[in-house]
């Protein structure tokens, strides 16, 4: 998770369990762009988590296997 993200959200000393609700709630938003990657629908816009969206809130390596999900799709498939 970014610690930018983090530190302006919720301090620089976070108590565990804010820690481990928002990190359901970014799983949650992972899990929903999987989704609509996989059906090839977007959303109505973009995903957010607590108000920012949820780019702020992942580390590069994440939003780049996010990307590539996305780019390798297959040009065959009709959603794509």
């Amino acid at each position: 998770m970014s610690p930018i993200a983090l530190h302006a959200l919720l301090g620089r000393h976070p108590h565990p369990a804010d820690l481990a609700v928002l990190d359901a709630e970014v799983r949650q938003a992972i899990a929903q762009y999987e989704v609509e990657v996989a059906c090839g629908i977007p959303g109505r816009g973009p995903l957010l988590v607590r108000g920012r969206p949820l780019s702020d809130w992942l580390d590069l390596d994440t939003i780049g296997r996010l990307i590539t999900a996305r780019v390798m799709r297959s040009p065959d498939d009709p959603n794509g």
